[in-house]
């Protein structure tokens, strides 16, 4: 019996037979090696999980705590003359396993823009839960002769180190 292409049945799609295509060393090395990558990608971040969740790990930080301004004279210029300061700076590790280590401190002291001291300290370090206190007493100005020489218009270079106002 004859039957037109409207009742033609459909064909069935042809499954893929693994038979025909044989992967080849190159590939199952690639495979073998994206897998081992993936384990370790996963190891890890199941490690610095833990470290987060149990060690509860802290930045070590510098503050400053206090600071005294003892000694500020101007000059009838206008220009700084003498400046005498004392700051308090405290060094914190909140890590209770593992002690902080400060390879350099450089603190710069300004004041209207202009730098008068750097405070410097060797390199330090803190124990675990521990707080070390680091005071500075700091000193800019012109030396006396320079004063004397400038209020009689002379001019001299400024010493390395201390920064003032003027010229």
């Amino acid at each position: 019996m004859w039957r037109g292409r409207e009742e033609e049945e459909p064909q069935r799609p042809r499954w893929y037979s693994f038979r025909r295509h044989r992967s080849g060393a190159v590939e199952w090395a690639v495979v073998v090696l994206f897998m081992v990558l993936a384990v370790v990608v996963l190891l890890g971040a199941v490690a610095v999980l833990v470290v987060v969740v149990l060690l509860h790990p802290r930045a070590p930080y510098v503050a400053v705590r206090a600071a005294s301004l003892y000694t500020l004279v101007y000059g009838q210029t206008g220009v700084l003359d003498d400046v005498q300061v004392t700051v308090w700076v405290e060094a914190r590790n909140g890590n209770a396993h593992s002690a902080a280590y400060f390879s350099r401190l450089e603190c710069r002291l300004a004041f209207a823009g202009a730098t008068l001291a750097v405070l410097c300290a060797y390199p330090f370090h803190v124990p675990a839960r521990g707080i070390l206190p680091l005071a500075y007493v700091a000193r800019a100005g012109r030396p006396a002769g320079r004063r004397r020489q400038r209020r009689h218009g002379g001019r001299t270079p400024r010493r390395r180190g201390a920064v003032l106002g003027g010229g």
